[in-house]
């Protein structure tokens, strides 16, 4: 859950002003939950998604059916990026599935997939184009997030990177046009951890 609303507060951040295709890298549990709270940040409702089992697409499109999706299911990730401006990529790959020659200008990449040392999911060249990078947390993600490759290969330096409390604050912009090709690289937060705890004991307490 923690996850899912972080990918949502990104959503609403950093998507273009007009979506006009959702796109989803994966169909297991987060890559469901990730499509549902999508729903409040656009009113589009058509969805592609990327997998390599056909039974598990199956499967997810009877779920996002149930939303009131229109569903595309693929085993060919470069459908995902000729359909979706706003994709959310939730594997445990190792190796890129998007490649950068897919991603049309304009497209928001919400990263999640990459949270521990070797995953990948983004081609380190897509990295590179993004005009806008932002990162839960800079440490976290030079050393194991989406961008660690592309920071290995000096295709891009930490100066490229946008603090997401710092775009949730107001202290910089994040999209600055509907033309940008944007990427946040979530790895996961304790402090998001912490604070769902607090909430969660102080509304016990009023009980």
């Amino acid at each position: 859950m923690r996850t899912a609303l972080a990918g949502q507060i990104v959503a609403r951040a950093m998507a273009p002003t007009h979506v006009t295709g959702i796109g989803i890298v994966g169909t297991g549990t987060q890559a469901r939950m990730q499509l549902e709270h999508l729903m409040p940040v656009t009113e589009c409702r058509s969805v592609t998604v990327f997998g390599r089992d056909p039974q598990r697409l199956k499967g997810y499109r009877e779920f996002a059916e149930t939303l009131g999706f229109k569903v595309t299911t693929t085993e060919d990730a470069a459908v995902v990026a000729m359909n979706a401006n706003l994709i959310v990529t939730a594997t445990a790959s190792r190796e890129a599935i998007i490649m950068s020659d897919w991603v049309r200008p304009g497209t928001h990449i919400t990263a999640l997939g990459a949270d521990g040392y070797g995953k990948q999911e983004l081609d380190v060249q897509l990295v590179a184009r993004a005009d806008v990078i932002v990162v839960d947390s800079a440490d976290q993600c030079i050393k194991f997030g989406e961008i660690a490759r592309a920071m290995a290969s000096r295709l891009i330096e930490e100066t490229n990177l946008v603090a997401l409390g710092s775009v949730l604050s107001g202290e910089r912009r994040g999209r600055l046009n509907d033309r940008q090709i944007t990427i946040a690289d979530l790895t996961g937060l304790g402090v998001q951890d912490t604070q769902i705890a607090k909430c969660a004991v102080t509304a016990c307490s009023r009980h």
